[in-house]
């Protein structure tokens, strides 16, 4: 190939062979599905799988069979209660395991498969927790690509940085894959399969994602957790005190002792902090839209009375030009979860760049 070909962009992939031959976002992949008449649910593999497929007029492989998220746990939470199949990481069951092990508790791979299994009490699932603790990382899902690229890259070089990872990574994904790397599309009509990897995520960049009630705050992070990210939302665990402010002392350990973490929520000292952050995301949308969002959603009772959308009214006229003026970066909260995480995550991996 000549070191100068250029990687396409998502409106010039025509064929199954130049798809695979790239690095491609999620965003990006949508992109390309969309203008070829080709439908954009599911996640990175498959949603490639189903573009190769349209290029080969052939099927494309059988979307994985996915258990129904439910939460079926009765109101007082015991040891005793036993966890039913598809049971969802909800922030009541992490609210209690913290109250069992300790703030150190998270939804980590062993916890998420141990919860959608089911057919285990709560008490299982905190001798779970404890018997998993040190255990062998596991593999890295083929459509974390970063993830994998990363553990591959400080085998390879135990002394270098994350900034010379990152520098490398944005040279590899803007090269063509003719080195056999995978993407997990299927070719002559098998699935690709990448070597096994142990699950460490490459260290990343501290970033706020604020914005007022309604903007996808907690989606967004909710799908950044999915992903693989370390997430906190300061409206649960009592981040947030009750005169509006962030735990100032908490808020400086949590950003003192974690370089890769990712914060959601507004509070009235969150400029205090804006320094030790790499990037500061203000998720925006119209009023009317967050006041639809709120006065709809069922997690949160905030926003359905008429006190609570005249405040809304306010707080945008009044607080999120503030929050715009500190923002490094401005989205779009109409986005879907996916692009607006895409985007999210391409600010990660090119922080340490700069």
């Amino acid at each position: 190939m000549s070191l100068n070909e250029q990687r396409p962009l998502p409106a010039g992939v025509r064929d199954a062979r130049t798809l695979r031959r790239w690095y491609w976002l999620r965003s990006e992949l949508v992109e390309i599905a969309r203008g070829n008449g080709v439908g954009t649910s599911g996640g990175k593999l498959e949603l490639t799988d189903r573009i190769c497929a349209h290029f080969e007029q052939r099927p494309p492989a059988p979307p994985a069979a996915r258990a129904r998220s439910r939460d079926a746990l009765p109101a007082d939470l015991t040891a005793g209660v036993v966890l039913p199949q598809g049971q969802r990481c909800t922030r009541r069951l992490r609210t209690w395991m913290r109250a069992q092990v300790g703030r150190a508790f998270a939804f980590d791979a062993p916890m998420r498969e141990a919860v959608g299994a089911g057919g285990i009490t709560l008490g299982d699932l905190v001798g779970h927790w404890h018997a998993t603790r040190g255990q062998v990382s596991r593999e890295i899902g083929p459509q974390f690509e970063l993830n994998r690229f990363s553990r591959a890259w400080h085998i390879g070089h135990p002394d270098g940085t994350h900034a010379q990872m990152l520098a490398e990574w944005a040279q590899h994904r803007s090269r063509p894959r003719d080195s056999g790397e995978s993407t997990g599309c299927r070719d002559d009509g098998r699935a690709i399969r990448d070597r096994e990897t142990p699950n460490t995520l490459a260290p990343m960049a501290r970033v706020l994602i604020t914005g007022m009630s309604g903007a996808g705050k907690t989606t967004v992070l909710h799908e950044l957790s999915r992903r693989g990210h370390r997430t906190i939302d300061t409206d649960y665990d009592g981040w947030t005190l009750p005169d509006g402010n962030w735990d100032e002392s908490r808020m400086s350990a949590i950003l003192a002792s974690e370089p890769s973490v990712v914060i959601s929520g507004t509070a009235e000292n969150q400029g205090r902090f804006y320094g030790r952050f790499s990037a500061v995301i203000l998720l925006s949308a119209p009023v009317e839209v967050l006041i639809e969002r709120v006065s709809t959603r069922t997690t949160n009772p905030y926003g359905t009375s008429e006190a609570d959308q005249t405040e809304i009214r306010r707080l945008v006229r009044d607080v999120e030009p503030r929050l715009r003026s500190g923002a490094t970066l401005v989205l779009d909260g109409r986005r879907s979860v996916a692009e607006l995480a895409d985007e999210i995550e391409r600010l990660i991996a090119a922080s340490d760049r700069t």
